[in-house]
């Protein structure tokens, strides 16, 4: 029981125990390779199978180089924030700083997240809504915080906000809030998150006057309870001060206590906005193409198309007489679906008569047995695809209470139906006419028969109808829509990119969905949400593009949505000249958030708003405020400095790769197996032998080192500095290989000998701050310390062929490494003073923004008129600068601590 195998390498050897060079190489490398996991250099770029671009990798350093992580990610539209915010949190998860990570979103968003974290990180995050809460709470226990039960959420901002009560409530709606507020607002804040990232948190308002909104004290408790805070969204202010200050005061509240702080030298402090047009590929190249928008305006044909001029003429009959019935009973739902009708027509005659049917069984039954529906929640409503408003209206529709407006609304929706049976009938609608002629013109004049084409439109119905028809005249079609699962439609996509020519895909099925390979969109119908084109159009139009990109908007003529639609981009047209079509793209969420374009399309045809005169008052409105919101934008939040965008070299990101390829194929090598390239797929390897583990047992026939060949190799396993394989390995290693002997082939060192010793000097404050760093010595065998051998062998020893050798020699090792240990002291000091002043000078910073918050926090309590409020509060402020100022100086403490690791006695030859 007292004998212990020596693990001190000066004691190994003195006991002359040496291992061989290979496994000499070995340890070395899973000590560079752990040194690097916890240090400095980025990891997260080349972990996954993604191609990151220099701007991308300019925000990761940013916000890494934060005394703490928290920032504002303000790139304009189409520069990958998603993908910026995902390098964070890797690289956060890879240095062991994070575990716990909430990402909030609009609703709409929270399925696009999920699956391109999945698709590109894969990572498994649990969405968590209003539809699957209450299971989860049964199935855990209704005392359960349910957030502590996953390290990794999504879920929408309007689910988690909390709900007012107030005495107004009746008791059971009372009950119900105070519910929500308790195990889903409350629990998420307690759930002990390492991290926190919120998607379009230009959501995240206050009032001017200074009063919170629900989505904004969510926004703050949050902020107030996690270390690490990511804001993303391209329009932070909508052009007004206050609201830019309260989002920054979120991210840094010592920092923007007030409206004065809001200066360019103190935003640049925390965000990081990067221009579309600015930036470039790892060759220089911009990284945008052309985007040509072309308007296709469809006649109707007086007497061809007279069934279809018919049946929409009556549905917007329809539409404008119990939208006005609706308002009055306050029914926001049938005003939904209204909506949607006139959507639904201008689609195609297929898909209103498939709407129309369903409306009118539910007319019947309802005229029969007089249900009656409670109201729900309409929160998020404008968020969602066409095809998924219309289901959540199918299965939640209240309706009008008075028996004779339904039965009135019966005759109607017959007579519709009527006309939409007429207009199917035997015939194509204008429309698919335009349609195939478009794809015709596109084969002759892009010279390509097998052109791809991506068609989109808002309804399945019309999916359906455009795919029979295109297939029954000879095309291969596949589809995309909400109703397929992740895997279903990476499946279609590859069957457009290999197989199919045309794409028809929903808006609902089009999310997160990258088509790159095709340059031609064609919207069949359009959203009456300009932004919902953009994202369309953005399937295509992004990174990775390499050509111009041709968009087809198609539009009924002489319809009402013509007319609005043409007032509206009239203004937005403006917009596009004076501050170019990327700005217009930031603004757009922004300004129908405020103008809501559904609602002037509908107002209008319901003739609410009773003129032209009225319509373009609106449209100007819509115009200056753009105006506002874009002239404030350079003034309130500069764009980041794109000079140092070339030191991100592509090499940087493939350095690592290469040290990793390296340190597998020794490892093999010592167990006499091999690693093959495939000769037809460079970068792609295989095992020539049987090798199998627990772990590598579904992959070793298809690996690759290389992030960027994972694109076109989904299949095969991306070995990477997070691979549990690669982990394996490099806790193995560490075990052997500590002192060896070897000759070293170098002319320019010919003749010298001594003896290499290799230290890890590691740094702590216990907290957020631990670095590590490789520390060669090598002192000859005249006793003297050689810095260009030292620097030589640390940055060649991987590629160095060792040839061992024997020796009975007796050394004094004792005397070298002691020689070594002075020296190696000297170069650690050296690096714990630069490291020291570095964190102190963030210390100091951070204390100097503490002392400015809490004075000013200070002078406002001193104006309390009530003697005991003002002295408690005084209290509470003391108390809580005290605790900020302690945490301060734990952070402050720093702890070095220095490790040899392995000697290797050497001979050049």
């Amino acid at each position: 029981d007292d004998i212990k195998p020596i693990d001190n390498p000066l004691e190994l050897c003195k006991s002359h125990v040496f291992s061989k060079p290979i496994q000499f190489k070995l340890k070395f490398l899973a000590h560079f390779l752990d040194v690097i996991a916890s240090g400095e250099e980025m990891i997260s770029p080349s972990n996954f199978k993604i191609s990151p671009l220099p701007h991308q990798l300019l925000v990761l350093d940013f916000v890494l180089n934060q005394f703490k992580p928290r920032c504002l990610l303000a790139d304009e539209v189409g520069l990958g924030k998603t993908i910026e915010a995902a390098l964070i949190m890797e690289e956060l998860k890879l240095r062991n700083i994070v575990k716990r990570i909430l990402i909030i979103t609009p609703a709409g968003l929270t399925s696009q997240w999920k699956d391109e974290l999945k698709i590109k990180f894969s990572e498994d995050f649990m969405v968590f809504n209003g539809a699957n809460f209450k299971s989860l709470k049964e199935f855990y226990g209704k005392e359960t915080n349910v957030w502590l039960n996953f390290n990794k959420v999504i879920t929408s901002i309007d689910f988690l906000k909390p709900k007012k009560v107030n005495d107004d409530l009746s008791e059971n709606e009372k009950k119900r809030r105070e519910n929500h507020n308790k195990s889903v607002f409350e629990d998420c804040i307690n759930a002990n998150w390492d991290m926190v990232i919120i998607d379009e948190a230009h959501k995240l308002t206050k009032h001017e006057s200074g009063e919170e909104t629900a989505r904004y004290k969510l926004g703050k408790r949050l902020s107030d309870s996690v270390p690490i805070f990511l804001i993303l969204t391209a329009t932070p202010h909508k052009g007004k001060p206050h609201i830019f200050k309260n989002l920054l005061s979120l991210v840094d509240p010592y920092l923007f206590s007030k409206l004065e702080d809001l200066k360019p030298e103190n935003v640049k402090q925390i965000t990081i906005r990067n221009k579309k047009r600015a930036t470039i590929d790892f060759s220089g190249n911009k990284l945008f193409k052309n985007r040509i928008t072309t308007l296709c305006e469809i006649k109707w044909d007086s007497e061809i198309d007279k069934p279809e001029i018919s049946l929409y003429n009556k549905v917007v009959e329809y539409i404008s007489e119990y939208y006005n019935y609706a308002i009055k009973e306050n029914n926001h739902l049938m005003i939904l679906l209204l909506m949607l009708y006139q959507r639904i027509v201008s689609s195609s005659s297929r898909a209103i008569l498939k709407s129309l049917q369903n409306r009118l069984n539910t007319l019947e039954k309802i005229y029969q047995l007089a249900k009656k529906i409670k109201k729900i929640s309409i929160d998020n409503f404008t968020e969602l695809s066409g095809e998924e408003q219309l289901d959540f209206i199918d299965n939640f529709l209240p309706i009008l209470k008075n028996p004779e407006l339904v039965k009135r609304e019966i005759s109607i929706v017959s007579e519709c139906i009527n006309l939409a049976r007429n207009a199917t009938l035997g015939r194509s609608d204008a429309k698919l006419r335009q349609l195939i002629s478009i794809i015709d013109d596109l084969k002759k004049s892009e010279n390509d028969k097998d052109i791809k084409i991506l068609v989109f439109t808002e309804f399945k119905e019309t999916q359906r109808y455009i795919i029979e028809t295109l297939e029954n005249i000879g095309y291969e079609t596949t589809y995309i829509n909400g109703d397929l699962n992740l895997e279903q439609k990476i499946i279609n996509k590859h069957k457009f990119q290999e197989e199919a020519q045309i794409l028809i895909s929903t808006d609902a099925g089009g999310e997160g969905i990258n088509l790159q390979f095709c340059y031609i969109v064609i919207n069949y119908d359009l959203p009456w949400n300009p932004m919902k084109i953009e994202q369309r159009i953005g399937r295509v139009d992004r990174i990775g593009q390499k050509n111009d990109v041709f968009a087809f908007n198609f539009i009924l003529s002489d319809t009402i949505e013509e007319y609005v639609r043409e007032k509206i981009e009239e203004k937005l047209k403006l917009v596009k000249v004076q501050f170019g079509d990327d700005k217009l793209s930031d603004i757009l969420t922004s300004l129908n958030e405020e103008f809501q374009f559904d609602k002037i399309f509908l107002d209008y045809i319901s003739r609410n708003i009773q003129n032209s005169d009225e319509l373009d008052k609106i449209s100007n409105q819509i115009y200056q405020r753009a105006k506002e919101i874009l002239e404030n934008d350079d003034l309130l939040i500069p764009f980041s400095d794109l000079k140092n965008i070339k030191d991100f070299k592509i090499d940087n990101i493939q350095r690592l790769p290469r040290k990793i390829h390296l340190f597998l194929s020794l490892f093999l090598k010592e167990r006499k197996l091999e690693l093959r390239e495939y000769k037809n797929n460079n970068d792609v390897f295989f095992f020539k032998n049987d090798f199998r583990t627990d772990i590598f047992s579904s992959y070793y026939k298809k690996v690759i080192f290389n992030q960027i060949k994972g694109i076109d190799n989904e299949d095969a396993e991306l070995i990477s500095l997070n691979h549990k394989f690669v982990k394996e390995m490099i806790n193995y290693s560490k075990n052997f290989g500590k002192i060896s002997r070897f000759i070293v082939e170098e002319d320019k060192f010919k003749a010298t000998n001594g003896f290499l010793f290799i230290w890890i000097f590691s740094i702590t404050n216990n907290k957020d701050l631990n670095r590590k760093y490789v520390i060669p010595v090598f002192i000859e065998g005249s006793e003297r310390y050689n810095r260009r051998i030292s620097e030589y062998l640390i940055n060649n020893i991987e590629n160095i062929d060792l040839k061992e050798f024997k020796s009975s020699e007796n050394i004094d090792i004792d005397t070298f490494y002691h020689l070594a240990d002075e020296e190696v002291k000297l170069i650690a000091e050296s690096t714990y003073l630069e490291v020291q002043k570095e964190w102190n000078d963030k210390i100091i910073s951070d204390k100097e923004k503490l002392e400015k918050y809490y004075l000013q926090k200070a002078k406002a309590i001193a104006q309390i008129k009530i003697e005991n409020i003002k002295l408690s509060k005084q209290k509470e402020l003391r108390k809580e600068k005290h605790e900020k100022i302690l945490d301060l100086k734990k952070q402050s403490n720093l702890f070095p601590h220095l490790d040899c690791i392995q000697i290797a006695k050497i001979n050049f030859r």
